[in-house]
């Protein structure tokens, strides 16, 4: 596992061999030694080797690595079991996505791969290579101007494939400890709500290389968002100094600024971060809640719509769209906006379901109304949100007596 995780591919899979004899139901041997040979080049192999250790534990992760495998093989009908196999233990994998998205593409289905692919970006939607296969999915369809937004969208994004959820390998990459490995391990421990310690993983990386730029801005989002800012604005300087064209550095910068309720400056930012990427959906979500704070809501509404077409899932877009859809009394706008914010849950959604639940009030439909308040009821309760909790009650009951 130590060669392994250094890269050194031929000690490794010696190594690895030599385990399995010792102890030939484990799992992990076979599995890392397929990782090896995949990695370099001996695809035969590692479809042996994904195999076995297939044979002794049903693992998602194994599963996608066997079907990327195999599609490079062009073995389709066995790469797309491998795929289905894999979302049929975690449907929420975007990597399984991708790989199937791209098998149906190969076998001439271009509107499942298109389906298929789209969902991919949905569960990833930063990372380039669904975005350019689905590009490709739409030339192919004769649809060049989706092939046209996908393929900037693809060029735009800085990660290339969909990440694989594989806790089993992360033990071999855990033993490399370099800068790379604290921010994978850093952007980890910040997608399972663990600040404090992805703030330390991230200090870390920095510690091993003062000019890797990507730590220095994630710690600008995360100390921004304990209000940390003076350590915040050091960690923007230096990033400034190594990279000022990143377009996620300015969003960071500019949501600092309008926490610390300085609109013009957070525009400002904003505006930078759109400068360099005009198809940036959260550089349009961030300078339309920027221009509506500051009362422009034409121009804010302008911004809402272009985010949502570079990403139609983004929820703080499709919450704002709802709302101002109400406003205009196109109410069945707003609750299809409305309805696309429920597709994850975290400590926004009791706000997203007690809006939803107000358009349906307005649209005549007081049961539906009733049952979207009391799921926010309950997990505004179970998140200790009193203030959302006394509201919603309140509104219940006047709902309950009409």
């Amino acid at each position: 596992m130590l060669l392994q995780s250094h890269s050194l591919d031929e000690g490794a899979k010696a190594c690895l061999m030599r385990a399995q004899v010792f102890a030939a139901d484990d799992f992990r041997w076979p599995y890392y030694l397929g990782i090896v040979q995949a990695e370099s080049g001996e695809l035969e192999a590692a479809v042996d080797a994904f195999q076995r250790a297939l044979t002794l534990r049903r693992y998602p992760a194994a599963y996608v690595r066997l079907g990327e495998v195999l599609l490079s093989l062009n073995r389709l009908k066995e790469s797309r079991l491998a795929f289905e196999a894999a979302l049929d233990i975690s449907p929420a994998s975007p990597a399984a996505y991708y790989g199937l998205g791209q098998v149906r593409a190969r076998q001439n289905e271009g509107r499942e791969a298109i389906r298929i692919l789209l969902k991919a970006c949905e569960l990833a939607p930063r990372t380039g290579a669904p975005h350019y296969a689905l590009a490709m999915a739409y030339r192919d369809a004769g649809d060049l101007k989706s092939s046209q937004k996908h393929l900037v969208l693809a060029k735009n994004y800085e990660r290339p494939l969909p990440p694989i959820d594989d806790p089993a390998f992360r033990e071999v990459e855990r033993l490399r400890a370099d800068q790379y490995w604290y921010q994978s391990e850093g952007m980890r421990l910040e997608s399972n709500g663990r600040v404090e310690e992805a703030i330390e993983s991230y200090e870390t990386a920095v510690e091993l290389d003062a000019e890797f730029v990507q730590p220095h801005v994630n710690l600008v989002a995360l100390l921004g968002r304990l209000a940390r800012f003076e350590p915040a604005e050091m960690h923007y300087r230096r990033a400034l100094e190594l990279n000022s064209e990143i377009v996620e550095l300015h969003n960071n910068w500019g949501t600092i600024q309008a926490l610390r309720n300085r609109p013009q400056e957070a525009a400002e930012s904003f505006r930078r971060a759109l400068d360099i990427n005009p198809f940036s959906a959260d550089g349009h979500f961030n300078l339309g809640s920027m221009l509506n704070q500051m009362g422009r809501a034409t121009e804010a509404v302008e911004h809402f719509v272009q985010a949502l077409e570079f990403e139609p899932n983004h929820r703080l877009a499709n919450f704002q769209m709802g709302r101002y859809r109400v406003t205009e009394g196109r109410i069945d706008d707003a609750i299809a906006h409305l309805e696309r914010t429920l597709e994850s849950e975290d400590d926004k959604t009791p706000g997203f379901l007690y809006a939803l639940a107000d358009a349906h009030v307005r649209a005549g439909s007081k049961e539906v109304a009733i049952k979207y308040a009391k799921r926010a009821l309950a997990m505004a309760e179970a998140m200790g949100q009193a203030d959302m909790e006394a509201a919603i009650r309140k509104d219940l009951q006047t709902l309950a007596a009409r």
